[in-house]
């Protein structure tokens, strides 16, 4: 008993509340098995057997089931311990083992995160900050992270899947190694870089400080040490509670620019049993790889960066043609297949859908309906709407009373002769590839919002001259860059056509001090016209 503790008559390793335990080397299961055997009355045969399998899933981190000390002991002197919702000992309904058991020996491995805050987390670091208080369910996150990290990836851009990597071409360091290949940037990130090597300030982005991050720089590390001949690759957190043991079968050229690394990987944990990856390293550790001395090739991954390269690595496994079946050793015989390609900061567009369509600001479930004044938040119907009016109504009434301004704008850019103008937009966010507008299209921009409001963003003009030379023969006008969320439309709101709402708008701006943007709710009025609500900004900010 002193390596454990008893809940609900099974029993747990003492410090990380697992029924296996790799690190306390205990493994419970088969006592336990023999107590819930003794409990399955009316169970049905399956169930049964799935309950007695002395190889099925361990229960692991009764903790995170909501398991906390009582402050009771036993006879004995072992403390009891009890549920946090119930604040019950021993809960048969938190603690119903054999459901639990038949639950997870039924599920199938799909590659999710079961960790909600881990979810959110992880959508953070690839820029999407969502609230912690969110109610949307954890299926909707986890469908928000398996998007983002598609986007992360531009799969929409990169051809038909699934695919074959065995019928590509290798990819063969021409005109960049890989290494250099599956670096994808952005001009925030250049920015940031440039300002901290110049001033001498600290790394923007630190080793272990975002599991995005950590996780591009992983990427390219497997193609160094694959040009360096090291094809194995261990990836473990430095306290040894998760791992991922990879090797890299080949490099392949998806198109000039995308390398496509193709490999098979295990995982394993601490509250797992090790079966599946111990052969492997035992093995690489003892004859070393490719002709090299013995030992284990590894890359430190926080807990963090190993759940979003899981989450990945078992997304594209999808993307394969089943008839690609890499060789395998004996002691790779679990290990799956699967394909890694570059992972770039996200866009400013996809951030921004991902942020959105957060459900019933109440419940979390799909909305039916807007508050019918102030249109900016959403519910699933009148009862959570009603709920909700406590803590909306005094955003809700200020924004109804605010000061809304009408600002003319225009799609297509002139130069003050009146010569249309050819313009280039720059996200700074996703990769520097710039888009271009034609002249040549004066009609309107859809409305997708009808006559509700929405949000837009104002950014303020590079310059507060008269005008800009950009050439000999044109000047261009100061403008105000106008946008929603979906790039609906991207507009220029002129300071010669909006002489009252131009001023203010700067002024709005300004107030920010550092600030080039400001976010505010706006409908749309006409063909080419706004009413915005300038003085009030929403809460919280946009992050799009």
């Amino acid at each position: 008993m002193s390596d454990g503790f008893v809940l609900n008559r099974l029993m747990f390793c003492m410090e990380h509340g697992n029924e296996l335990c790799n690190k306390c080397y205990c493994d419970h299961r088969m006592c336990n098995n023999m107590i819930a055997e003794s409990r399955m009355e009316g169970i049905s045969g399956a169930a049964k057997r799935l309950v007695t399998d002395e190889n099925r899933k361990p229960i692991s981190d009764v903790f995170a089931l909501g398991a906390v000390k009582s402050g009771e002991k036993d006879a004995d002197g072992y403390t009891f311990y009890k549920c946090k919702i119930h604040d019950t000992i021993d809960c048969p309904d938190c603690f119903d083992w054999i459901k639990i058991i038949v639950a997870q020996s039924k599920k199938k491995d799909k590659g999710k995160v079961e960790d909600r805050s881990q979810i959110l987390g992880l959508l953070k670091s690839m820029g999407i900050d969502l609230p912690p208080t969110l109610k949307l369910p954890d299926d909707a996150l986890e469908k928000k992270l398996a998007s983002a990290l598609s986007a992360a990836q531009e799969i929409s851009t990169l051809g038909k899947f699934p695919i074959n990597p065995s019928k590509l071409p290798r990819w063969e360091n021409q005109p960049k190694s890989a290494f250099d290949a599956m670096q994808r940037t952005s001009m925030a990130e250049a920015v940031k870089n440039f300002n901290a090597r110049t001033r001498g300030l600290p790394d923007p982005f630190a080793l272990y400080s975002s599991a995005f991050l950590d996780a591009r720089q992983t990427l390219r590390h497997l193609c160094r040490n694959l040009e360096t001949g090291m094809d194995i690759n261990v990836l473990q957190d430095k306290d040894h509670n998760e791992v991922i043991c990879i090797r890299v079968l080949d490099i392949y050229k998806l198109n000039d620019t995308t390398p496509l690394i193709s490999l098979i990987y295990e995982t394993a944990s601490i509250s797992t049993p090790i079966n599946t990856t111990i052969d492997f390293v035992q093995t690489v550790i003892s004859k070393g790889r490719n002709g090299g001395p013995p030992g284990l090739p590894q890359i430190t991954c926080t807990p963090e960066e190993q759940a979003l390269l899981r989450k990945l690595l078992f997304q594209n496994s999808q993307r394969l043609v089943s008839e690609y079946m890499p060789h395998k050793e004996r002691y790779e015989r679990t290990f799956k297949t699967s394909f890694l390609l570059p992972l770039g900061p996200l866009d400013q567009i996809t951030i921004g859908k991902l942020s959105s369509n957060l459900g019933c600001e109440v419940c979390g479930e799909k909305t039916t309906s807007r508050c019918s004044q102030c249109q900016s938040v959403s519910y699933c119907g009148p009862t959570c709407q009603k709920a909700h009016w406590k803590d909306h109504k005094n955003f809700c009434r200020s924004l109804k009373g605010g000061n809304w301004i009408q600002f003319h704008f225009v799609t297509a850019m002139k130069d003050i002769n009146g010569k249309k103008l050819y313009t280039s937009y720059v996200n700074n966010q996703g990769r520097m590839n710039p888009t271009t507008v034609t002249p040549d299209d004066d009609a309107p921009p859809s409305n997708v919002h009808g006559d509700k409001p929405f949000l837009i963003k104002i950014q303020k003009p590079l310059t507060r001259l008269p005008g800009l030379a950009i050439s000999e023969d044109a000047i261009v006008p100061p403008s105000l860059l106008i946008y929603d969320r979906q790039r609906s439309f991207r507009a220029h709101a002129i300071e010669v056509d909006n002489p009252q709402a131009y001023p203010m708008a700067i002024r709005e701006v300004l107030m920010g001090q550092t600030k080039v943007k400001i976010y505010r709710w706006a409908k749309r009025v006409g063909d080419f016209e706004l009413s915005v609500c300038l003085d009030r900004a929403p809460d919280p900010e946009p992050t799009w």
